[in-house]
């Protein structure tokens, strides 16, 4: 009877491919953590750094307007911050709407793997 060995080499190919689906999944994961990580960082350096300079541009420019209209400036300071704040949500929004799929290499292994297991079942009936 071949049937037992039939069922047990599918068995094996199918675990061979499980296996080699978590492997390259678990790779992704690593390189998603990473760019994420690395993403992060970038985000609070320039965050920090933004809001060091803006900061000391402001008082700069509240310090050398005159007395009467240091609040008008101080008040342009702020409209000035929350546009750049508003654009920098409008940016991180975008690069996060229009970058890859995460996984996306995985999900297309994963849809091959389902076509060919698809086409090998239609075969046989």
């Amino acid at each position: 009877m071949n049937v037992p060995r039939s069922i047990g080499s599918a068995a094996a190919s199918l675990t061979t491919v499980a296996t080699s689906r978590l492997e390259l999944f678990s790779t992704e994961l690593s390189l998603e953590k990473s760019r994420l990580g690395l993403l992060l960082v970038c985000i609070l350096v320039g965050c920090g750094s933004l809001l060091l300079a803006v900061g000391g541009l402001c008082l700069l420019a509240v310090v050398l307007t005159p007395v009467g209209s240091r609040a008008l400036t101080a008040a342009l300071c702020v409209v000035v911050l929350l546009l750049i704040a508003a654009l920098c949500v409008l940016v991180a929004g975008l690069s996060l709407r229009d970058g890859r799929f995460p996984f996306a290499n995985t999900c297309a292994e994963l849809r091959k793997d389902l076509q060919c297991l698809g086409s090998a079942v239609r075969r046989k009936d």
